[in-house]
């Protein structure tokens, strides 16, 4: 069976300050292909009962350019377990692949509040749209407790989706926001003298822990750096509350480039920046 395809159409405020997409709207490209998706199948009551998305794995890997033509995602179930589900993606501008994604998720039930088990008639659509998984490279998830950078995080109403909790898409913002802001905090010492380079994000996964209430006291997102290459570096973040209660845990694969998108190795000033957030500093 082929796979299921749709048209995502772009918007204006979908650039960022490089005039391409921004990477967390590769999020929101996903979530309306899998709406749409199940919106199309047998088991479209699923949209209205409840779907939590556990986890997301994105690999970018070209820009998306503005332009006429929308967005093209192709759609295909990849496992089916008992109470979880994976989606793999691809995405297309024009002919081109721009990023192929995996989400994990699991059906939830509104009135209990708890997730559920997939029914055999719901196992029994989804076996029918089964393909190859899409090959995604492991990015392991470090521990840390009470290190790193901290960028306070306050929830907007519109963050919430139709569920009444954070959606999905807009932890992606949540963690570009503390990347941006640690990066702004060493721009004097590391970054300022390097604005030739350009940070591409080339691969991201957050791990959804749990729900992410709207309240008006800030959370806190404790940003650190996992892992330093020769042209690239790793981030890992976690978005937690007061108490220490982790709500999303995400790794950032970052590559700095010339202008022309060509890797170019950190520069010194740059690695010298990044050390007091290094684990293995």
């Amino acid at each position: 069976m082929t796979r299921f395809e749709c048209d995502i159409p772009k918007r204006w405020g979908d650039l960022d300050a490089q005039a391409h997409v921004n990477n967390a709207r590769f999020v929101d490209y996903l979530q309306e292909a899998r709406v749409d998706y199940l919106e199309h199948s047998e088991n479209n009551h699923m949209l209205g009962n409840g779907v939590l998305v556990v986890r997301t794995e994105l690999e970018f890997l070209r820009p998306i350019e503005f332009g006429e033509q929308p967005v093209r995602a192709a759609v295909s179930v990849e496992t089916l377990g008992g109470a979880k589900f994976s989606l793999g993606y691809e995405l297309y501008d024009e002919e081109l692949l721009c990023a192929r994604a995996r989400t994990y998720l699991a059906p939830f039930s509104i009135e209990t509040g708890r997730v559920r088990r997939l029914t055999d008639a719901e196992r029994e659509v989804f076996r029918r749209d089964l393909h190859p998984a899409v090959e995604l490279r492991e990015i392991e998830r470090p521990k840390w407790a009470d290190f790193g950078h901290r960028t306070a995080i306050r929830v907007r109403w519109s963050d919430l989706d139709a569920y009444g909790h954070v959606n999905n898409a807009m932890f992606y913002d949540y963690i570009q926001e503390a990347r941006m802001r640690m990066m702004r905090s060493i721009s004097s010492d590391a970054f300022r003298e390097n604005g030739h380079l350009l940070w591409m994000v080339v691969r991201q996964d957050v791990d959804y822990v749990t729900q992410l209430p709207f309240r008006h006291e800030p959370y806190e997102c404790v940003t650190v750096v996992s892992k330093v290459g020769n042209t690239s570096m790793t981030l890992a973040a976690e978005l937690r509350d007061e108490q220490g209660t982790v709500y999303a845990a995400a790794r950032t694969v970052l590559v700095a480039t010339d202008l022309t998108g060509k890797p170019e190795p950190l520069p010194q000033v740059v690695r010298e920046g990044l050390e007091p957030y290094r684990l293995d500093a």
